[in-house]
């Protein structure tokens, strides 16, 4: 589920787990938040957050 840069709290260059860590906090925040009606309500961000990871290259 996590990648090896988010368990040892290492950033590589170019990594998922470290790319975008503002619209990731928001996404996860929320995720945290709102439990099983996440998916709803945390729609906005998930949209936010994939766009960011889209304009760095990440292919999701």
């Amino acid at each position: 589920m996590f990648g090896l840069c988010f368990i040892l709290g290492i950033c590589f260059f170019g990594s998922r787990c470290c790319a975008c860590p503002q619209t990731k906090s928001a996404r996860d925040d929320c995720f945290l938040k709102y439990g099983p009606d996440a998916d709803e309500s945390c729609k906005d961000l998930v949209q936010n957050h994939m766009a960011c990871m889209r304009s760095l290259g990440f292919k999701i």
